[in-house]
């Protein structure tokens, strides 16, 4: 996770960090090192995003956004393709593999269920994603997609988006995230679970939880096991 503000990473009462390693570019306030478990390297060298250079899909086709009917009380599978966006609260709705492309933004709440079977969610610029209630996202992402395999979420740079999973919602995918302007909030009791994820921010609160599974190769090291420890 990159940041250029000035406040790139603060805590409030008992929040913990727990990454190998906290980098920041300028200082980093003896409050955070504490609360961090893991390696603290202030004044440090901050890598470039790794993937900056890679295209994302492009909109398929000239088709215009398709809408998705769904079984509220059933399940209801969704073919890839272009679609106007995702709203639902109640029953399973299942991506089938390939790549889900969203011009508006999803949003699940209540008891609803999303799937991903193999499957890839593009969403358009400055949409955003909610859950709430007791809503889920969970699945496997596609591992076929050209220059994204294994990422279950892209969104490009162009404009900030607003993510939220709220109440007792619960994301977790086996899958790689890619959304440079994207800001993430866990809040309330929240699980998220993922493997790496390019943010362009990750806020929590109240009990929520995130975590990410996996590292970025580019962006690996090798930090000595144990409690945190100032790098210099």
């Amino acid at each position: 996770m990159a940041s250029a503000d000035a406040l790139a990473l603060a805590h409030a009462e008992s929040a913990r960090v727990r990454v190998p390693v906290v980098r920041a570019a300028g200082p980093i306030p003896d409050a955070i090192r504490l609360a961090s478990d893991g390696a603290v390297e202030p004044l440090a060298t901050i890598a470039a995003d790794p993937f900056a250079s890679r295209s994302l899909p492009a909109l398929a086709g000239g088709d215009a956004a398709q809408d998705i009917e769904f079984d509220a009380s059933g399940v209801t599978h969704v073919a890839p393709g272009r679609y106007t966006g995702l709203v639902f609260n109640s029953g399973t709705v299942i991506l089938d593999p390939g790549l889900h492309q969203f011009v508006g933004g999803i949003q699940l709440e209540g008891d609803a269920v999303l799937q991903l079977d193999q499957a890839t969610i593009q969403l358009l610029e400055g949409t955003s994603l909610e859950l709430s209630g007791g809503a889920s996202l969970t699945g496997t992402p596609s591992g076929s997609l050209l220059d994204w395999p294994g990422y279950w979420l892209l969104q490009s740079d162009a404009a900030p988006a607003p993510w939220l999973v709220s109440g007792n919602a619960v994301v977790s995918v086996v899958g790689d995230v890619y959304a440079p302007a994207s800001t993430l909030t866990a809040q309330d009791a929240a699980q998220i679970s993922l493997g790496t994820a390019v943010l362009g921010g990750v806020v929590g609160r109240g009990t929520a939880q995130i975590q990410s599974t996996d590292d970025i190769d580019a962006l690996r090291t090798d930090p000595v096991p144990g409690r945190a420890r100032l790098v210099r």
